[in-house]
């Protein structure tokens, strides 16, 4: 069992509720490494495929997403993730499309596991599958209503 992939994960808001052992079971997954980046890179852009899910261990994300009106367009920050957040839940749900566009604000260390063995996993393992899955519904929910929030009063409900 992977001790630093393990406390990653434990940290993890997708994954509370999930033992030791099932923790274990992802954390020793092939792919599920620990990545760092710079200050100000991009980790992914909104429309692209959904390739890794990432879990973030130290730093601060800002997720943007694409407003359109007229002839205009610009990004707008929705929400801002941090150490325990979940990054490109897309990988987990088909079509398997990023919605949001993700950039390091400081520098970030994520753990990162590729997209479709962790899908081949949860479908050999439906009670993880099905926990998981509720806590990337919370996560959706929550990222929702901070968009609504952001487009019904113009501003945003977290902080950079």
């Amino acid at each position: 069992m992977n001790k630093r992939n393990l406390d990653i994960l434990k940290r993890c808001e997708v994954f509370l509720g999930l033992t030791d052992g099932e923790l274990g079971k992802i954390s020793d997954l092939p792919s599920c490494t620990v990545r760092t980046y710079k200050a100000g890179t991009t980790i992914f852009r909104e429309g692209e495929e959904a390739s890794t899910l990432h879990v973030l261990d130290e730093g601060r994300v800002m997720l943007t997403m694409r407003l359109s009106a007229g002839r205009g367009s610009r990004e707008e920050v929705v929400d801002v993730v941090t150490k325990g957040g979940i990054l490109s839940w897309s990988v987990l749900v088909a079509p398997y499309i990023l919605t949001r566009s993700a950039k390091c604000i400081v520098p970030c260390k994520m753990l990162s596991i590729d997209g479709k063995e962790f899908r081949f996993f949860l479908d050999k393992e439906p009670y993880t599958g099905y926990e998981i899955m509720k806590g990337v519904v919370r996560v959706i929910a929550s990222r929702l209503r901070d968009t609504q929030w952001l487009l019904a009063f113009g501003k945003r409900r977290v902080t950079l």
